[in-house]
């Protein structure tokens, strides 16, 4: 990253498990130069979810008032910073049914740049085996996904999703995309694998882009990691889970109060193991991605280190 250019405005565009959580609740919502809108305010905080409306939706009402609220932010604080996991999988948020989202790496930076004009884009990116493992396992723990098999997972979880969540997750169009429309030296690029064992050290990078102070990042993000999944989870079973999925089941459950609703899960939820990744599945991921990863490390003049899990 270069040094503050006069450009105090960054939209940290995820992606999902890569630190995003640490970012958001350490760093950027109590760091004091700073002015956040993100995910883990936008419930709370009505400019936070007007502005990731207006840069996740067509023709959303909020588009049109997001630079105005940025520019709000800039007279309250130094700096203003944006991240949302959702502005690169959006519709793989447990949002995306009430918003409509439908992720386009192309749009959405087209649509950032109308909002808000030239920003800073930070993007965290994680070798794609590993990300789907932990996105997986996410997704298990919060109760989107069913499946702790990987491969039924792909096919019953995700479905006819699967295919587009593999496109969003070709690094060399989602750079090129966000590149294209900001510049390359706007769009910085950060690999999750490098960054893992000193998120304080990242903070301290898009401080000094920002131009706030450096120091007290690097404090803030000392912390514990936040979001960090571990080896077992507390769930329904997977035909507990589809039971209760169907629309009649769902119509009754809402009818029960919220304290029963919450004793009746509590005596049918148990301890699971999430399943490993098989070698031949991780290397089936790895050849997938393969050639578009070699592009992806070419354009950004990145020597290509097998230890990451890219190639």
């Amino acid at each position: 990253m270069t040094v503050h250019d006069g450009t105090p405005v960054l939209v940290h565009v995820g992606m999902p498990k890569t630190g995003t959580t640490t970012l958001q609740e350490l760093f950027f919502a109590r760091h004091p130069d700073i002015h956040y809108l993100g995910q883990t305010n936008l419930w709370d905080v009505a400019a936070a979810k007007q502005v990731l409306r207006g840069l996740l939706l067509d023709d959303a009402p909020e588009t049109a008032l997001a630079g105005g609220l940025v520019a709000e932010g800039l007279m309250a604080k130094p700096a203003v910073v944006i991240s949302d996991e959702a502005l690169t999988f959006g519709e793989y948020m447990l949002r995306a049914p009430q918003w409509s989202i439908r992720s386009d790496h192309e749009k959405t930076a087209r649509r950032i740049r109308a909002a808000l004009g030239q920003v800073h884009v930070l993007i965290v990116v994680r070798n794609q085996s590993d990300w789907m493992v932990s996105w997986h396992r996410q997704g298990l723990k919060t109760g989107k996904y069913v499946e702790t098999g990987f491969q039924k997972w792909l096919e019953k979880d995700l479905g006819e999703t699967a295919e587009h969540m593999m496109e969003l997750l070709r690094y060399d169009k989602m750079y090129k995309a966000f590149a294209d429309v900001f510049g390359i030296d706007y769009v910085h690029v950060r690999f999750f694998e490098e960054c893992v064992g000193d998120f304080p050290g990242l903070a301290v990078e898009v401080a000094n882009l920002l131009g706030v102070a450096p120091d007290v990042a690097r404090q803030l993000v000392s912390e514990q990691a936040r979001n960090v999944t571990g080896k077992r989870f507390v769930g329904l079973s997977p035909a507990v889970q589809r039971f209760v999925r169907q629309g009649w089941v769902k119509g009754f459950l809402k009818k029960i109060p919220k304290q029963l609703r919450g004793g009746l899960r509590g005596f049918l939820v148990s301890n699971r193991i999430y399943e490993e990744m098989s070698e031949a599945d991780r290397a089936a991921v790895r050849a997938q991605f393969a050639e578009s990863n070699q592009r992806f490390f070419s354009i950004l003049g990145k020597e290509q280190n097998p230890s990451l899990g890219y190639f």
